[in-house]
Order: C-alpha cells, then sequence, then structure tokens
C-alpha cells in the first residue's frame, strides 16, 4: 500500500513562497533533529517553506551520515535521481563555466517534487517512497534493515530505489530550468516582501512580551538570523551590507559581554531594514500571488 505522510507542512500550503518566515527557520532545525543530517546537508532560502537535503558523498556510503535517523528515511527528498538532487552546469551567455546556484537548486528540486507529486500541496502530505517498495519504516525490523544500509550493507530492495519514473521525462528533461528562471525574476523580489512582513510581525508581536532580559536577547537572535538568512540579498537605498549587520547583532544578541542596553539599541535598525523591505517588496507579493492565482484559475 503506497503511503503519504504529514511532515511539518500543512495542507494547502506549496513548497514555494513560504507563508512564515519564522515557520521556515523552525522547519529548518526540526528537520535537522529529525533526520539527524548536519546544519551543512540542509539548504532553504527565501522561495521555499521546506528546507532541501543536500546529499554529499563524502558524508557516508549512500551520501547520507551513517547516523542519519532511520525512521526519516521514507521522505522522498533522500531518494532523488541524480540529476535532481545534483547541480546543474552550462556556460552562461559569455561562455563561462557556471554551476547551479543555491536559490536556483532549491527552488527547483521544490518545482520538481510538486510536478513528481512526491508533494501534494493540498494535503500537505510526502509520499513515503519507501511503501511503494513494500516497506513499513514503523517496524524496527525495517528500520535496522535501513540503518545497516547507510552503512554500506547490500539490500536488494534498497538498493532497487529508483524514482526515475516520477522525475525524469525523457522528452523535456530540463523542464524545471526554465520555469524556475521565471519564477526567480519576480518570486525573489516577492519572498523578500512577504518575509520582511512576517518577520516584523514576529519581532513586533514577540520582543515585548519577552519576560526577562535572557528571553529578549533569543528573541533578538532568532529575529535578526532570519532576517540574514532570508532577506539579506535583499538590495538597500544606500547600498551598504544589509547582511552582515544582521549578522553582527545576532552575534551580539548571544554575548552576554555586550550590554543589553546596546543589544536593545539595535531593535530600530532592525524594525528600519525590514520596513524597507517590507514596503519595497511586498507590493511585488501580491501582485505575484494574485498572479498565480490568476494562472491557476485559467
Amino acid at each position: 500500500m503506497v503511503v503519504r505522510r504529514s511532515y511539518l507542512t500543512q495542507p494547502k500550503e506549496s513548497l514555494l513562497l513560504p507563508r512564515s518566515a519564522m515557520a521556515v527557520l523552525e522547519r529548518f532545525a526540526q528537520a535537522s533533529d529529525d533526520t539527524g543530517l548536519p546544519e551543512e546537508q540542509l539548504l532553504m532560502n527565501s522561495l521555499t517553506s521546506f528546507p532541501v537535503f543536500v546529499k554529499d558523498p563524502e558524508s557516508g556510503p549512500r551520501g547520507w551520515p551513517v547516523n542519519t535517523n532511520p525512521g526519516m528515511m521514507w521522505h522522498p527528498w533522500f531518494w532523488l535521481t541524480d540529476r535532481v538532487s545534483g547541480r546543474y552546469e552550462f556556460n552562461d551567455e559569455d561562455g563561462v563555466f557556471v554551476r547551479e546556484l543555491d536559490d536556483f537548486w532549491i527552488t527547483r528540486v521544490a518545482f520538481e517534487t510538486i510536478a513528481a507529486e512526491l508533494y501534494d500541496p493540498e494535503s500537505g502530505s510526502w509520499l513515503d517512497v519507501l511503501s511503494l517498495y513494500g516497506l513499513d519504516i514503523a517496524l524496527p525490523d525495517v528500520q535496522a534493515r535501513v540503518a545497516a544500509w547507510l552503512s554500506g550493507a547490500d539490500d536488494p530492495v534498497l538498493d532497487s530505489i529508483d524514482l526515475t519514473e516520477q522525475l525524469e521525462d525523457p522528452d523535456q528533461p530540463d523542464w524545471a530550468a526554465a520555469e524556475v528562471n521565471e519564477f526567480l525574476r519576480a518570486g525573489k523580489a516577492a519572498s523578500w516582501g512577504a518575509v520582511a512582513e512576517s518577520i516584523l510581525l514576529t519581532l513586533n508581536e514577540s520582543f515585548p512580551k519577552s519576560k526577562s532580559v535572557e528571553e529578549a536577547r533569543h528573541v533578538l537572535q532568532t529575529i535578526a538570523d532570519a532576517a540574514a538568512i532570508l532577506v539579506g540579498d535583499a538590495p538597500t537605498d544606500d547600498g551598504h551590507d544589509r547582511l552582515d549587520t544582521f549578522y553582527q547583532i545576532a552575534e551580539e544578541a548571544q554575548d552576554p559581554a555586550v550590554p543589553f542596553e546596546q543589544v536593545h539599541s539595535r531593535v530600530q535598525y532592525i524594525v528600519n531594514s525590514l520596513t524597507e523591505v517590507r514596503n519595497g517588496f511586498y507590493p511585488i507579493y501580491e501582485e505575484f500571488v494574485s498572479q498565480l492565482q490568476q494562472d491557476a484559475s485559467e
């Protein structure tokens, strides 16, 4: 029996243009905890609502750490084909050999995952890949088999898992690249607006409710990290490097040697920066979502 599983996402939720900036960060931490993957084998951006798993041949015999949680190996992102899990390499318009950038690759994985029905936005559910092969990951003996396989042991069933049928179209192997390219033109700017609005709402709600200096520091560190990761690359009116400033604020917030008065004084910078991003890009987000909804109804 083919199984679909709910995991961190909600019904009616796409993997594109996340509803909440803070949810993206929370999912990153939760996915790392649940899978056992180190942070360097997870990637996220402001355009997608779930961190992508990064296969690394140096991390283990199967491309994943040997201590990866076998109970999570049902997830389709552990079983992507080489084309989808790898980076495209090509010559750009100037003839320079380049490798697919993080933003493009993360977004392409999301596009291809949805198109292959490995993730269903309507139900917010993921395909349990192991169930396609008659394996119930809830059973201890199956988990033991997966753990042994991760360590390099042969397993005729696990060795045969192949999502080529779901992910590969021989007539249009690179169909997603063109769609992602078009999506990124407006989607990146749209995501900056939506994410800035989301972080501002969280800051205005959480920071005043802090019951201690320690809690206030933690809130500000989380907010500054989120701003750096998700909108730090948004252009500024005066051209200054917002990314480094956000990261500096996060470091100050978690350093008890930095006076809290200095940390607190940085709140206004975050508010002003996020307001600038929101005001500049949120209208693009509204227009972008409206266009997506219009396209979906046609």
